[in-house]
């Protein structure tokens, strides 16, 4: 997935995440629906802050081969609620696995680059705040 800018014809930008892949990207469901709903009047670099911090926690899922939007669209919270503890420590460490029991040669030895602490924190207050409006939302409420 990734991060793209749609500029529509009267000058407005809106950041989306969208697949990426072979085909045409598609916006990525839960999270374009959180940028409409919840986000339409906040500045554009407000509403990508929110969409990177999002992106990051969907690419820890998906290695963990879990998919965000189903889990949320499925009201499968625990499944979600069960990763959170390994993105803190994932987002900590540089983005690097957090399950590794060993390294073997010397090839691993530099140190992982560290992610700095008001980022890791940002990240984690979004996440929180999109995590909440998912499970809040309804489908007649459009904040």
């Amino acid at each position: 997935m990734k991060l793209i800018q749609c500029r529509f014809s009267s000058g407005q930008r809106v950041p989306l995440l969208v697949q990426t892949g072979d085909a045409t990207p598609l916006p990525i469901l839960v999270p374009f629906i959180y940028v409409q709903l919840k986000l339409r009047y906040r500045a554009y670099n407000t509403t990508a802050a929110h969409l990177r911090a999002i992106q990051a926690f969907y690419s820890y899922a998906k290695s963990r081969e879990v998919n965000i939007d189903d889990a949320i669209l499925a009201c499968h919270f625990e499944a979600v609620l069960a990763l959170l503890d390994g993105y803190a420590i994932w987002l900590q460490s540089g983005r690097q696995a957090d399950n590794l029991v060993g390294r073997i040669g010397t090839s691993g030895t530099e140190p992982f680059p560290q992610i700095d602490p008001r980022t890791r924190d940002q990240y984690l207050r979004l996440l929180k705040q999109y995590l909440s409006w998912c499970v809040t939302r309804s489908p007649n409420d459009d904040t």
